[in-house]
């Protein structure tokens, strides 16, 4: 049965505005040269339309390789981008891996060939991915070899990095804020300390949490591997306790529970879904059954 997966309607419309925007971005200064305009213009405010129209012009043609639409059928699957047509036959597909580039989540099919990819946005997209999956070899990823590493792009390192520096500028401001507003009586400083040192609490939570946040996941046979930015540490399967979905308040992702510590995998870690199935079936036993009594 033919089955067809385009991009999410919102996704669409923030391409299609980001587009728009690149487009404006290159025509600008042709426009102000038509009219005469341009040359009136500050060196700064010159070199600032100048800058702009090459940036369009640079990431612009990025748009074109994006796959906006994916069909499946009983001959294989079909990968379709402004710019590339990309078909393969079931009989081909050897592996399928979700990847980050630049902070850009996509899966990849692996193939005899090469490598065909679409972007996680698509929508009904576990749809996809689970008839994908049904036509790979036997085998799932936790019996894929003894040892495989799960690492981080640079671009999501650095993004990592960044939101741990947010998080305590943004506490910063926070009492910044709370020091210099002038209150009229004290329930009402009573009611901003309140809110002040909630969140505090939330947010310090949340940077520590990013912090700690593997750069670096490594399985073999005997044991889990991680490293972060500040240290590396190894846990023995025995001390998994629990692969669970991440909280609200946290990046999306799921969080890995040993028996000393907790952390979080972001979903844009490569092949974080693959990651993820591996160490639920890595969980003992005996855990299972007692994460099954807690949840009831």
């Amino acid at each position: 049965m033919t089955k067809t997966y385009r991009l999410k309607a919102m996704v669409f419309v923030r391409m299609l505005s980001e587009v728009t925007l690149f487009v404006i971005f290159m025509a600008l200064p042709v426009v102000l040269m038509t009219l005469g305009k341009f040359m009136q213009l500050s060196i700064p405010g010159r070199a600032v339309f100048i800058t702009l129209a090459v940036l369009g012009l640079c990431l612009l043609p990025f748009y074109g390789f994006i796959t906006w639409q994916v069909r499946t059928d009983a001959s294989g699957i079909t990968c379709v981008s402004l710019f590339k047509r990309q078909f393969c036959e079931w009989g081909v597909v050897r592996g399928l891996s979700r990847r980050s580039s630049w902070n850009w989540l996509r899966y990849v099919i692996e193939t005899r060939d090469g490598e065909i990819s679409f972007p996680v946005m698509l929508k009904d997209c576990d749809d996809l991915v689970d008839t994908i999956r049904q036509c790979l070899p036997a085998g799932g990823p936790a019996s894929r070899g003894t040892n495989k590493l799960f690492e981080h792009d640079k671009v999501a390192a650095f993004w990592q990095l960044g939101q741990v520096v947010y998080g305590f500028v943004f506490i910063a401001i926070i009492w910044t804020f709370f020091a210099t507003l002038h209150v009229k009586t004290t329930s009402d400083w009573w009611l901003l300390l309140s809110f002040s040192v909630v969140a505090t609490i939330v947010l310090l939570w949340r940077t520590v949490v990013i912090a700690l946040m593997p750069l670096k996941v490594e399985v073999t046979a005997e044991k889990l591997l991680l490293k972060n930015l500040f240290f590396e540490r190894g846990y023995l399967w025995g001390d998994l306790r629990a692969v669970k979905p991440s909280s609200p308040f946290l990046p999306e992702g799921f969080t890995i529970n040993t028996r000393k510590m907790s952390y979080l995998v972001g979903s844009n870690m490569n092949a974080a879904d693959e990651l993820q199935e591996i160490l639920v079936a890595k969980i003992p036993a005996e855990q299972k059954i007692e994460n099954r009594k807690a949840q009831h």
